[in-house]
């Protein structure tokens, strides 16, 4: 009986030997030292990639986050923007857009002009409508949207670019491209400058040709038909000043409250407002000189204005090679299959979707916005 005892005592004194495949086996023991500092796990969804890119926390931290950011020039659109690896909200998966090929607009009359609407929109509006302006030196026109994830496919964008600028030029026949604002329009959200309809009819030809080129070298883009593309300078963008709510306490933890005070005026309010200066007046017009490959994740330049990865003149020849057409970096990945959605609530996502579509434009005013950079 005695050594009964003892061999019990024994037993419930030592901890019995881990089973193989036990999983409380595998956790570390609370007594037991680690033999080395490992830096805590971080919990990453399975379709973020973020190697070689910032992260959506390194963009947006900090007082100074808006020129940092991203998606500070793409977020606004319908399809919504999301930092490198990152997927877009909802529709996960969907490839971040990085560059874009600008054409500025530099006339001083024009620049001068967008000044006088900007200060009449924020006169009498909330401080962070001051935050949804376009600064002078960022008034642009936006034409092909892209993701180049690689030095190849960037060359193979720049190749592009040639290709389609040469080929629109030629069809020109040395008429280059002209822009010619008009006046005030607007998209939900959107306050901004239209061309007439010459330099509307020539950019939309030009967006053709790009895209014809750029999806060629299997480059992914944002989804819009030619005959869709509206060529425009944005002046005023809600969502940008959204992405500043920070600095405001009092409209932080409002969101309803803080797109109360970024809802843009009408057209006609605004221009009842400025009066005699409604009118963008004579001498507007430009030739555009060159156009550039901007990036979207880079550090801006002293001047303001985005990273710019090219430049094109348009004032010289431009040399396009047989090799130019070729495209250099290899197909992106195919995308895993999913899951699809039952018939019933496909159908109920899409009314949603074109029900809010629907309250956006009557809100708002102006038709949808494919995209804002």
């Amino acid at each position: 009986m005695s050594n009964k005892r003892v061999f019990t005592t024994v037993l419930k004194s030592q901890p019995l030997p881990p089973k193989a495949g036990d999983k409380a086996s595998e956790l570390p023991s609370e007594s037991a030292p680690s033999s080395v500092d490992e830096p805590p796990a971080v919990k990453r969804k399975p379709s973020e990639v973020t190697e070689g890119f910032k992260t959506a926390e390194d963009i947006s931290s900090g007082d100074d986050a808006e020129e940092k950011s991203a998606v500070s020039e793409v977020e606004e659109l319908p399809d919504g923007g999301a930092p490198p690896g990152k997927t877009r909200g909802k529709k996960a998966g969907r490839p971040l857009l990085t560059h874009f090929l600008a054409i500025r607009v530099t006339n001083p009359k024009v620049l001068d002009y967008c000044g006088r609407v900007q200060d009449c929109v924020t006169e009498d509006a909330h401080e962070i409508m001051k935050e949804a302006c376009v600064k002078r030196e960022k008034v642009h026109l936006s034409m092909a949207v892209m993701r180049l994830e690689s030095e190849e496919r960037k060359q193979d964008a720049i190749n592009a670019i040639k290709v389609a600028t040469k080929e629109l030029l030629d069809e020109r026949q040395g008429g280059g491209i002209k822009l010619q604002p008009t006046e005030l329009g607007s998209f939900p959200g959107v306050l901004h400058l239209k061309m007439d309809e010459d330099t509307s009819a020539v950019l939309r030809r030009y967006y053709e040709l790009l895209s014809t080129e750029v999806k060629g070298r299997n480059i992914q883009m944002a989804k819009e038909k030619s005959s869709e593309f509206k060529p425009h300078a944005t002046i005023i963008k809600a969502a940008q000043g959204m992405r500043r709510v920070k600095k405001f306490p009092e409209l932080r933890k409002n969101k309803k409250e803080a797109r109360t005070a970024l809802k843009i005026p009408s057209i006609d309010d605004i221009k009842t407002k400025l009066g005699d200066d409604a009118d963008l007046g004579d001498d507007t017009g430009e030739n555009v000189e060159k156009v550039e490959l901007c990036s979207m994740i880079e550090e801006k330049q002293e001047d303001g204005f985005f990273a710019v990865n090219y430049t094109l003149p348009l004032d010289k020849d431009i040399e396009v090679t047989d090799e130019m057409r070729e495209t250099i970096a290899p197909p992106p990945p195919a995308e895993p299959e999913k899951e699809g959605k039952p018939a019933k609530a496909k159908k109920a996502a899409k009314d949603k979707k074109q029900k809010q579509k629907k309250d956006d434009v009557e809100s708002e005013g102006g038709d949808p916005c494919r995209l804002e950079v």
